[in-house]
């Protein structure tokens, strides 16, 4: 999916005006533009496409370009600057593809613990075969022996994997750690306990 985003050139000194954040363009062979961009516009791009989609901007500049670093405000967590790398055909990108995990491991019904070893993929692709994210389906977790690997997940096409192989657990299910065993395979006998006390309080009033 593309997004459109609008965007003005941004000279030394102009003022941001209401409503705009200042941003900049640049590129392995684009030159470094410094642009302004709706604030509005830009937060619900970043909602939907967040760091992996192809944005198209409009006006100013026709190129297309990827949300590749976002600046927030510290207290109102408001986007405030962003940069912009611009994408250019053919050009294979490196990211980090989020994962999204989805259902419900059956595993959990056996008194086990869903173990997420992972959380997001960093990859090269083509940019225009980026997804949002990759899914993981936890119902695949059936039993405390089931794994998901790398190689389980839909991968963009010819995507190249960075840090990890298909074998690397993405996630697991381990069984819950059990209490005290000794106290969990024999119960306490209460009424043994009380017995032994009067024999002994039997005892010591004998003497």
């Amino acid at each position: 999916m593309t997004f459109n985003l609008n965007i003005t050139n941004r000279n030394k000194g102009d003022k941001i005006a209401a409503g705009t954040m200042p941003a900049v363009m640049y590129g392995a062979h684009a030159n470094t533009t410094s642009i302004l961009v709706n604030k509005i516009d830009f937060k619900k791009i970043l909602s939907k496409a967040g760091e992996t989609a192809i944005v198209s901007l409009t006006g100013d500049s026709t190129e297309n370009v990827l949300i590749h670093d976002v600046q927030m405000d510290p207290v109102s967590c408001e986007p405030i600057h962003a940069d912009l790398y611009v994408v250019e055909k053919g050009q294979k990108v490196h990211v980090n593809l989020p994962l999204r995990f989805v259902g419900d491991a059956p595993a959990i019904k056996l008194n086990a613990n869903v173990i997420k070893a992972m959380h997001e993929l960093s990859l090269e692709a083509d940019p225009s075969k980026l997804p949002h994210d990759i899914e993981v389906d936890l119902t695949k977790l059936v039993d405390t022996h089931s794994v998901i690997t790398v190689a389980d997940l839909k991968l963009p096409a010819g995507a190249v994997l960075f840090h990890v192989t298909e074998s690397d657990v993405v996630a697991s299910v381990v069984a819950q750690s059990e209490e005290d065993l000794d106290a969990a395979v024999e119960q306490v006998d209460m009424e043994a306990v009380a017995r032994d006390e009067k024999v002994k309080a039997e005892e010591v009033a004998a003497e």
